[in-house]
């Protein structure tokens, strides 16, 4: 019998190298679509994990002295405007008890919340803790009763455990709110139920 010399054949490890560039070249395209920016965009939607329901989107707040800024706010809308709160800035209403429906955009102390409707915005602070109703949150509709209008002037009138910020805020008004806890009532955008 003759001896025949099989001599295997080498594969060549061209095909792999290839598959492997490949393969890196399809990863670095998918990062960069996916993400791979580093730069955070907001988006301004809120998304409630608990319910899996997205929420109106929530502009974001500047931070700036809101105080200067709301007076001077206050003050052309009652200019210009009508409604119960432009009666309540224009001084028409001082002394007297005010009643009125509003939106509440910011609340920036424990007791101290703005009220806005019409495009004009007044202070008000809850003359005694809000036990009965959940907080009072931004976003929220208010039904107001049988709050004392008062004068930024009358501001040392408000009762002694109402904190520092809310005083020094309703003293920077022209006429502020001082609503009875009872006097509050929320129409929309929170609890509207007794606890």
């Amino acid at each position: 019998m003759a001896d025949i010399d099989i001599e295997r054949k080498k594969k060549s490890p061209l095909p792999w190298i290839l598959g492997l560039l490949a393969l890196a070249l399809l990863l670095f395209v998918l990062m960069r679509s996916c993400g791979g920016d580093d730069t955070v965009e907001e988006t301004g939607t809120v998304v409630d994990t608990t319910t899996s329901q997205t929420v109106a989107p929530v502009a974001p707040m500047p931070v700036t002295d809101t105080t200067a800024a709301a007076t001077g706010a206050a003050a052309a809308g009652a200019a210009a405007g009508t409604g119960w709160i432009a009666s309540v800035l224009g001084g028409q209403m001082a002394g007297q008890t005010a009643s009125g429906e509003a939106s509440v955009p910011a609340t920036p102390s424990d007791r101290g919340f703005w009220l806005e409707e019409n495009g004009q915005r007044v202070y008000a602070i809850l003359a005694e803790r809000y036990e009965q109703i959940k907080d009072i949150d931004p976003g929220q509709r208010v039904r107001i009763s049988n709050a004392k209008v008062m004068a930024g002037s009358e501001s040392a009138q408000i009762p002694a455990d109402v904190d520092a910020e809310a005083k020094a805020t309703a003293a920077q008004q022209p006429y502020f709110l001082l609503v009875p806890a009872n006097g509050v009532e929320i129409t929309a955008g929170g609890n509207t139920t007794a606890n």
